[in-house]
């Protein structure tokens, strides 16, 4: 994305745009003597001060002087340039009306000219001044959906892959698909709604040990997000990625769960320009890396019952980096159905806390503020299913925070295990 590029082309819209504006305005007289003082209409003493008060100190001089009665215009030139601007602030509207009256043609066409330019003049400025304000929320929307968006395709151990502690085997295909939709607020972003898709396929080989399972994986998926102010910035993203994991699930009920993930996400965002002058995209792509460490600890109560405390710790880098910690519980209860197949339900809490003060992006060589989404809090509820070597799985998660909430987000799970 190169939002500044935008401003090396607002000179051929800026121009065409303040003409279309000053054309659009019709033309009154004041006074019956000034007739022929083409000034749009409405123009009063305070538009008339404000166009005086811009002007450089030479053309106001000569132009207070136009507007001056006779016999005040000798004295003018001895005013300094502060003195001379308290006079014009002081003109009343009687005296500019006769002063309108008194030019001469040449005098009347080239205020007419000057009123005209400086109103190009702030036409621009008021212009370029949107556009860059644009361009700066339109990154910090596009990085906080990136930022997301890696969050998401990460996820736990128990998202990725249900439950391991399930029968002794010794590894397993599997694939999952996740569906989630973000409200974003920060500071520096406008509000904006953000969906998530992705779908991952992976398998891994295990190890028994005298003390546990080992279990070493890898991963490929692809993902989407498509971002919406629903007003004048839209946006989307397309991602690859390639991951690898080394799990540990120990036979006391100990747990530690390492991920990598390299990926590259291709992003664009485009937001209307003002006064009507189309509307502006922009795109960029670059690499990703995510890394993950996660522990838990599973234990057993009575009547099957189960609680698992869980703690993670997520490193993300895309253009800025994020370094977040999650703690969070997990409990619920073992049920056996007919035909010996097993049935886990369960529900989950989590609070994620953000440690990064990376607020900050670069972009087409500027930087932008760009404040990370923040910390939250996660409800959820899942179950796993487990018939013979095939075991299915769902979670559902809901969150909120300050800058951020999760609206209900489904992740569904498939393993073979051999």
């Amino acid at each position: 994305m190169k939002p500044t590029s935008i401003l090396a082309r607002l000179p051929r819209y800026l121009g065409a745009c303040a003409l279309a504006a000053l054309a659009a305005l019709a033309v009154a007289p004041l006074a019956p003597a000034q007739a022929q003082t083409p000034l749009p209409a409405g123009l009063g003493a305070a538009e008339v001060r404000q166009y005086l008060s811009g002007l450089p100190s030479d053309a106001l001089r000569q132009q207070a002087s136009w507007l001056a009665p006779a016999l005040l215009r000798p004295y003018l030139s001895g005013l300094t340039d502060a003195q001379l601007r308290q006079y014009v602030q002081a003109l009343t509207p009687g005296q500019i009306t006769q002063g309108l009256a008194a030019l001469t043609p040449a005098q009347r066409a080239r205020l007419q000219r000057e009123f005209e330019r400086q109103a190009r003049r702030q036409v621009q400025q008021a212009v370029r001044a949107e556009v860059a304000a644009r361009s700066a929320r339109a990154v910090a929307m596009g990085q906080s959906a990136s930022m997301l968006l890696l969050d998401a395709e990460m996820g736990t151990l128990a998202q990725r892959q249900g439950d391991l502690r399930r029968g002794h085997d010794e590894g397993a295909f599997w694939a999952r698909g996740s569906a989630n939709r973000f409200k974003v607020d920060t500071p520096d972003t406008p509000a904006f709604d953000l969906r998530v898709e992705y779908l991952t396929l992976g398998a891994d080989h295990g190890w028994r040990l005298d003390t546990g399972r080992l279990y070493l994986g890898a991963y490929a998926g692809v993902s989407r997000a498509r971002m919406d102010d629903n007003d004048i910035m839209h946006g989307r993203i397309e991602s690859r990625f390639l991951g690898t994991y080394l799990t540990y699930v120990d036979n006391g009920g100990f747990y530690v769960d390492a991920v990598s993930k390299l990926g590259r996400i291709d992003e664009s965002v485009s937001f209307d320009l003002p006064l009507g002058l189309g509307d502006y995209d922009d795109d960029i792509s670059h690499t990703t890396y995510t890394g993950s460490a996660e522990a838990g600890y599973h234990f057993k109560l009575p009547q099957r019952w189960f609680v698992e405390p869980q703690a993670q710790v997520i490193y993300s880098r895309s253009s800025q980096t994020s370094v977040q910690g999650r703690a969070g519980v997990r409990a619920g209860r073992d049920f056996t159905l007919a035909g010996g197949a097993t049935l886990r339900p369960y529900v989950s809490a989590s609070y994620l806390h953000e440690f990064s003060h990376d607020d900050s992006v670069d972009f087409g060589g500027k930087s932008y503020d760009a404040e990370l989404p923040g910390s939250r809090w996660q409800l959820g509820a899942g179950a796993a299913l487990d018939v013979g070597a095939h075991r299915a799985y769902a979670d559902l998660r809901y969150g909120h925070g300050a800058n951020i909430s999760q609206d209900l987000s489904l992740n569904i799970g498939y393993a073979y295990r051999f």
